[in-house]
């Protein structure tokens, strides 16, 4: 993993090479943010590029020795430690890096599907941290540091007061790095003795030019996926998975029936969508919210901050003429129920159909 495969971030690379030239690596690097903006990938590219032994200025040579073991995830002076199912995280190595070689920006969902955990609850174990500590026990074998990447670190719990003495009297040339969604489930003992790096989602540049560089050919406006996708790589990913569907059309449409308040065609609507997948079906909210808040901006911005395509932008301004900051406000309400209620396994029948009464409510009163 170069930095150069990452897409944006550009001040946050430039942070790390510094800390690197001025010799001003910490013992323990938090790296935290939302799913999917690329912590994984940053904490990778940081731990290849110690390693390499080349030519690096700002980014990793890609020639050398170690970088092709860091390149193939078996540099023996990187350790991993990451969520299993009752083994340590060594008995999973085989697997992890399989994951990382198809992607190294994945859900914790992704991961328990792929290993094979499906439907049971995976977490860090007591013998995947003593693991952790006997690897920093052991000399380095080839590297310029002794590296662990902890990856989910807020799943450690309380097995995270056994690594405390290791961040505080850590062996020479080593370091730690954590990388975690929610920082609020990690031990306060822990968060003091590191060094927090706050890594932003994506911006929708960063998803397009991703998109761009990787000649990504859809029949669906990118545009409208990386509004979607609200700066996660992984939800944009997904996207791009799916079969190519048209949300603004559909969002669209389905506001129309909802003003008319027809039944019947409101009845026929709740049919087809329910055979969509749930993600689809849940992406069809998650647009709804992002076009609102577009709407919302534009009482106040100028055309060229909000981002839409110029036929949205032209049909948000009609439909503007519906809407105020009381009826925006409780549709967001709605549609925020309805993406938790799909993720509940709602009747989806049911749920579309009411919430086709409650917006024909709020656009004719």
């Amino acid at each position: 993993m170069k930095f150069s495969d990452i897409p944006g971030h550009e001040s946050l690379k430039k942070e790390l090479i510094s800390l690197y030239e001025n010799d001003r690596i910490p013992h323990a690097l938090l790296f935290s943010g939302p799913q999917g903006n690329g912590k994984l990938a940053l904490a990778l590219a940081f731990a290849s590029f110690l390693q390499c032994k080349g030519d690096k200025k700002d980014d990793k040579c890609g020639k050398c020795m170690a970088c092709n073991k860091t390149d193939k995830y078996i540099h023996p002076d990187i350790n991993f430690t990451f969520p299993t199912m009752g083994k340590t995280s060594k008995m999973y190595i085989k697997e992890w890096r399989k994951m990382l070689s198809g992607s190294v920006d994945f859900s914790i969902e992704e991961w328990i599907s792929f290993a094979g955990f499906k439907g049971k609850q995976a977490t860090i174990y007591n013998d995947s941290v003593i693991e952790l500590l006997d690897y920093f026990r052991l000399k380095r074998f080839e590297g310029n540091k002794k590296i662990s990447v902890i990856w989910q670190a807020e799943l450690l719990g309380k097995e995270g007061n056994k690594i405390l003495k290791l961040i505080e009297e850590p062996p020479p040339d080593s370091l730690l790095i954590l990388v975690a969604d929610n920082t609020k489930k990690i031990l306060p003992t822990i968060l003091s003795r590191c060094q927090i790096l706050r890594i932003p989602p994506y911006s929708n540049e960063d998803l397009l030019n991703w998109a761009a560089t990787n000649e990504i050919i859809t029949d669906s406006n990118l545009l409208e996926l990386s509004n979607i996708a609200e700066g996660s790589f992984i939800e944009f990913r997904k996207l791009l998975d799916q079969e190519n569907i048209d949300f603004f059309d559909l969002f669209l449409n389905w506001l129309r029936l909802c003003y008319q308040g027809n039944s019947k065609e409101l009845v026929n609507y709740a049919e087809q969508f329910s055979k969509t997948t749930t993600n689809n079906q849940k992406y069809f909210f998650k647009y709804g919210l992002k076009f609102l808040e577009k709407t919302l901006k534009s009482f106040y911005l100028d055309r060229e901050f909000i981002t839409l395509t110029q036929e949205e932008y032209e049909s948000m301004l009609k439909i503007r003429n519906l809407l105020n900051f009381e009826k925006i406000t409780k549709m967001i309400d709605v549609f925020n129920k309805s993406i938790i209620d799909i993720e509940r396994n709602a009747n989806i029948k049911i749920l579309i159909f009411n919430d086709s009464l409650k917006i024909h409510k709020i656009l004719r009163f």
